[in-house]
Parts: C-alpha cells; structure tokens; sequence
C-alpha cells in the first residue's frame, strides 16, 4: 500500500513552501531599486461658512476662515479670512477678501485687504495693499499702496514708500522712513561768483553743515 502523509507532515510542508516565498519576495525587494520618497499634496484648515470657533487657533499650515472665530490665530502659513475675526492673527502672509476683522494684525510678509475687507486694529507688516477699510495703526516696514478708491485708513502710518489711487483716503499722520542705516543725501548748491575780495562766508557755512 501507498504511505499516505498524516496531517500535520501535510501543514509542516505548507509553512515550510510559504516561508520560502515570503523569503524570496523579500529578497527581491531588497534587489529593487529605491522609490522616490511620497510627496505629499499641501494640506490646509478651511473653517467652512457654518463653523463658529470660540478660543485660540494654533496652525503651520495655511488657514481658510469662512466662518465666525472669537480668538486669537497663530499660523506659520497664510491666512484667509472671508468671514469674521474677534481676535489678534500673527501669519505669515494674510488676505482679507470679505468680512471683517476685530483684532491686531501682525504679518511678516504681505497682507492683503479687498474692497469690501475691514480691519479695525493695527496692522504691522512688510507690504500692505488696501483696497477695502482699515480703522487703525499701521507700520509697514517696505511699500504701502492704497490700490483703489474705496481705499480708506484711520489712522497714523509709518510706511517706507506709499503709493495712493485716485479717490482712496488716508485721515491720519503719514510718515515716510529711510531704510535703518540710510542717510539722507545733501547736495550742495553751486557757489555764486564773488566780487574781488569778499569773504566766502556763506561757501564755508554750508560746507561747515555738511561736515
């Protein structure tokens, strides 16, 4: 008669075949060339219409507020605002399409507010483009432009450049700085001819005040 296996010789030669597969697909895939790392696709919060926050928002990436936030908003990204704001933001760069907000604005690069945008609080920032509403101090270290004629600032302002539309408005002291370590340049006038033995007084005073 035949030797039939028993059972468990049976079980014993199927782990022993399937050990040997997972073996070999293993070393083949150590023969396989590396893959490029994932790239993963930018990630954002968007706070739709609906969404009603009460408290501080905390973020590294971009921002998209459509709804109501009563907080203060820290982001190392972009912030963009279509619905309301009761609190401070610190960002990276900002845009203000609609809606409004109640709060200070502190941004390292540019902020951006449309026509029908509102700011009520100060704006520290490196470019500011307003086109919309802002009641409060501004200090923008680089080039403020009011871009339209619904433009209007309340509120003193301390810009490097400023550029102005036709029709937008400004209610408020305007001050223009010089870059730190800037010097203002002096230009001496050319000295007038002086009859024969007249002191060159008013010569050697405005070399004096250039000294």
């Amino acid at each position: 008669m035949p030797f039939k296996k028993g059972r468990a010789a049976i079980l014993e030669e199927d782990v022993q075949r399937r050990g040997g597969e997972l073996a070999a697909t293993a070393e083949q895939a150590e023969r396989a060339e590396p893959q490029a790392p994932l790239v993963m696709a930018p990630q954002r919060t968007v706070l739709g219409a609906a969404a009603q926050v009460k408290g501080d928002i905390a973020s590294e990436e971009p921002i998209v507020i459509e709804g109501r936030v009563q907080g203060n908003i820290v982001c190392s990204k972009q912030v963009s605002v279509t619905g309301v704001v009761v609190g401070n933001i610190t960002c990276q760069s900002f845009s203000l399409n609609s809606g409004k907000v109640k709060g200070d604005l502190v941004c390292s690069g540019s902020a951006r507010v449309a026509e029908s945008g509102e700011i009520e609080g100060a704006v520290t920032a490196q470019e500011l483009a307003l086109g919309g509403t802002l009641k409060g101090n501004a200090r923008i270290e680089a080039l403020t432009h009011l871009f339209s004629a619904k433009a209007y600032m309340q509120g003193d302002l301390t810009a490097g450049r400023l550029g102005v539309a036709e029709g937008a408005r400004i209610n408020g002291k305007v001050e223009i700085v010089q870059p730190e370590g800037a010097r203002p340049e002096i230009r001496l006038a050319e000295p007038a001819a002086q009859a024969p033995g007249e002191e060159p007084a008013v010569q050697e005073e405005a070399a004096g005040a250039a000294k």
